[in-house]
This record gives C-alpha cells, structure tokens and sequence, in this order.
C-alpha cells in the first residue's frame, strides 16, 4: 500500500467517523421532538386520543394479478380492527359506524358495529357486548360488500355520561373498496 492509498483509506475513514458522529448528535434532537409531540396531542374526550390508518389486504403481485383477473369476484372484505391502550373507563362503549355507496350508485343506511361495552344511541337499541378493555386489546370485526363500493366509516367512543348523542370520533375515513381492505384504529385512555 502505498501513501496515496493511505491517505485515501484515512479520510475514507475519518468520513465514516464523521457521519456518524453527526447522526448520533442529532437523536437528542429527536427525542425531543418526540417528547414534544406527544405532549400536544389533542386530548379527546375526557383524557384520551386516537388516530389509525387503512391498507388494501391480500393484494398481489402484477403477475398474479393478471392471472387472477379472468376471475370474477364480486364481493370484497372490508375489516375494522380498533386496539385500546391504558385503562379503559368503566361504562365506555367503542363502536365503528359506516355507511356504503353501491356501484350502481344506492346508499345504504348507516350501519353500526359495537366493539365493547353498551352503545346507546336513540332510537336503535344495540346489544350491549362484554366491557371494554385496554391494555392493547384488540377487536375486530368483518363485512363483505360488493366489488366497487364506497365505505365511510367512523371509529366512536360513547362515555357513559353521553348517552344522549353518538358519541366522539376519534378516527374517520372513506375509500373505494376494490380490494379487501383493512382498516386499523387505535384509542389510548389517560392525560
């Protein structure tokens, strides 16, 4: 190895240890952000939050696909998963309600699926299913629906205390349904 090689090795290295030194100083900063953007989240109704997000499910590869598409399927599976962290409130009721827009264009009357817990809303009376719980349970649910279809739907949560109205939302959406799709929702009681 000669000294040109050296060098060129050298300031390889010294590049690498720079690099590095300057993501490892910006984790500080990080964190930070973090702990600041946990500490704004919006408070939803009486000391909690919650968010979630969709994805198509079982979608296949460009080839698959292809081959698959001299199938007709007719009906797609629209899932809801909601996941409830913290202690949850004695009395609460967790419910997904969603309405459906056919392709030939009819609406459906808004539906609702009760999770947990006793859903009150007038002038329906909905079966009361067992407490909710937290610490990361998970609840699901499942319809199928015909190819092409719109969902809107909403995740809720009913106080005991709010027996007069539907509740609060806490995460809402709306997609075309040409694939089977799974939508997530999580609620984290405490604040």
């Amino acid at each position: 190895m000669d000294i040109k090689d050296s060098t060129r090795s050298s300031n390889n290295t010294n590049y690498r240890r720079n690099t590095v030194k300057r993501y490892l100083s910006t984790i500080p900063a990080l964190f930070a952000l973090l702990a600041l953007l946990v500490a704004s989240a919006p408070a939803g109704a009486a000391g909690g939050y919650g968010g979630g997000g969709g994805r198509a499910v079982g979608i296949q590869s460009r080839v698959a696909a292809s081959a698959a598409s001299t199938t007709v399927v007719s009906t797609v599976t629209q899932k809801f998963k909601l996941t409830l962290y913290g202690t949850a409130a004695k009395g609460d009721a967790m419910v997904v309600n969603y309405s459906v827009k056919q392709p030939n264009g009819s609406v459906s009357p808004s539906q609702v699926y009760v999770f947990c817990g006793k859903y009150r809303s007038s002038p329906r009376v909905y079966t009361a299913k067992p407490a909710c719980k937290g610490g990361g349970t998970v609840y699901n649910t499942s319809v199928s629906l015909p190819k092409g279809s719109t969902i809107t739907f909403s995740f809720i949560r009913q106080k005991a205390s709010d027996a007069v109205n539907g509740g609060a939302s806490f995460y809402r959406g709306s997609h075309r349904l040409d694939y089977n799709w799974q939508d997530s929702a999580w609620y984290r009681y405490g604040r």
